[in-house]
């Protein structure tokens, strides 16, 4: 129970921090990050040893590098959901670049939350591609994120393959050259964007957002869906000011939620939906611009700020009316009705009663539609029960979305060496660290695969990696992500493989 009390308040002080929200069932993963990143300092990864440092009011700068790097992990490829750049091409480029005034030939982009480069480089590749006088073109598009390395590594714009995963080969020739294992974007297109180190969460937006009504569209994917509840709908009106009249959101296609992002409207464009913003239908006292960003204050469970339409009866009703077109408010009820189903799964899963906890998701998936979140949850509970085969199938769907997953790659692999696929469990463990490398589970996990194949040399070094990062461990240290196993077990029985 002491433990439990330690990690609520290890995760109301990240929340604090950075707006991620780590539920219950999420508290080793964040063990695991907040010990990296203690490891990082040289400090000691005992929980109430980080408790300490991270309860302060504000964070050094050193802490507070070693927290976004390891909190935030980043992994994008180019050209992700290419549904939003179709809608890049045919809503803002097409209908400005056939006007004649100079007025239309200006446009401001954000990528928020753009990890190592390839949004918004992949934006400004499709600038190119559709605008044969770009150079006549006002452009800025400003990349932000709160991870200063994957920053740095934005800025040198060099990736490997595997972020080209669903690029076309002429994207990649035309742009790209190619030196050794990795291939290096053009300077033409690098000096189109501009990064910056932003905290959606701070108080100012001003490096991005000079002045309300600035940006033409935001980009910000797979973002989002790690913050609380109360952040999300905080930022989204803060997305909502920072755009112009009829500027466009663009989230990922699993992060669409109309009680978050009420203050849009949601359209269909081709495979996509996208959020537009239309000040017909809600109307928001704006700061004076010598004021603006408002700073958010006190972003905690319970506090968040008031959305003006929640004082007044006729914002209300017009929200109302347009988040849930149907009459009697079915769809609002609906989203109400799922969100409640949502937290009976957890709550199901959370204490281990999988039976039912797949009836209820299985229940929710009839009446609300797939869900990346039900998928997780019904994958693990199908893998619990022994039900290989459905897990397996849901972890697909899942990989077919976010094939950057490590956490499901993981337990994708898991079954697969349980059913005695062994060289297809290895195959998912190669993803996962190449995303992550230094992911104890799958270090581990995969030399005693490798042991098994007859790879002996290669479990060897996996070994030896493993030793490295547990290095600054106390014996007696549990390592959560290896089912509580301790350091010290975890040293002998690697040294006694590798001597």
């Amino acid at each position: 129970m002491e433990q439990d009390s330690v990690h609520q308040k290890l995760a109301c002080h990240v929340h604090r921090h950075f707006g991620l929200d780590f539920k219950r069932s999420q508290w080793k993963s964040m063990e695991h990050h907040l010990s990296r990143a203690a490891i990082a300092l040289q400090r000691s990864p005992r929980p109430s040893a980080v408790l300490e440092w991270l309860s302060s009011d504000r964070l050094s700068a050193s802490e507070y590098e070693a927290l976004t790097q390891n909190l935030t992990v980043g992994e994008t490829y180019f050209f992700r959901e290419k549904a939003a750049f179709t809608l890049l091409r045919n809503e803002l480029l097409k209908p400005r670049s056939e006007a004649t005034h100079p007025k239309f030939r200006q446009l401001r982009i954000w990528s928020a939350g753009c990890s190592s480069g390839e949004e918004p480089y992949s934006i400004a590749m499709t600038l190119k591609e559709f605008l044969p006088d770009l150079d006549k073109w006002d452009i800025r598009i400003t990349a932000t994120d709160l991870n200063a390395a994957a920053l740095q590594k934005a800025k040198a714009a060099r990736y490997r393959s595997w972020s080209f995963r669903d690029t076309p080969e002429f994207i990649k020739e035309r742009y790209f050259i190619k030196k050794g294992d990795t291939f290096e974007l053009i300077p033409e297109i690098k000096k189109m964007v501009t990064f910056q180190q932003l905290n959606l969460i701070g108080e100012s937006y001003a490096p991005v957002v000079p002045y309300p009504g600035s940006c033409d569209i935001i980009f910000c994917r797979n973002v989002l869906m790690y913050f609380s509840p109360e952040v999300i709908e905080a930022v989204a009106a803060r997305f909502w000011e920072a755009l112009t009249a009829e500027g466009w959101f663009v989230t990922s296609q699993v992060e669409l939620n109309e009680v978050y992002f009420g203050l849009f409207v949601r359209r269909q464009h081709g495979t996509g939906l996208f959020y537009q913003k239309s000040n017909k239908a809600v109307s928001i006292q704006l700061p004076p611009v010598e004021n603006y960003p408002v700073p958010l204050k006190k972003l905690t469970p319970g506090n968040r700020p008031k959305r003006q339409e929640e004082t007044s009866d006729e914002r209300r009703r017009a929200v109302a009316k347009r988040v849930t077109p149907l009459p009697g408010n079915e769809k609002y009820l609906a989203e109400k009705k799922a969100m409640l189903s949502l937290s009976q799964i957890r709550s199901l899963f959370e204490a281990q009663n999988y039976a039912q906890c797949i009836k209820v998701a299985e229940r929710y998936v009839e009446e609300h539609g797939y869900s990346v979140l039900v998928g997780e949850m019904l994958a693990r509970a199908y893998a619990n029960t022994g039900r290989y085969a459905e897990a397996e199938q849901q972890l697909t769907g899942i990989l077919t979305t976010r094939p950057d997953y490590p956490a499901m790659l993981l337990l994708l692999a898991d079954i697969l060496a349980e059913q005695g696929r062994t060289e297809e469990a290895d195959a998912q463990l190669v993803k996962v660290l190449y995303l992550e490398p230094d992911n104890k589970s799958a270090l581990f996990t995969r030399s005693r695969l490798l042991t098994h194949l007859g790879k002996t040399e290669l479990s060897q070094k996996h070994l030896r990696r493993l030793l490295s990062l547990i290095d600054l461990l106390d014996d007696a240290e549990s390592l959560p992500e290896l089912d509580g196993l301790s350091a010290g077990s975890l040293r002998r029985m690697a040294l006694s493989e590798t001597s």
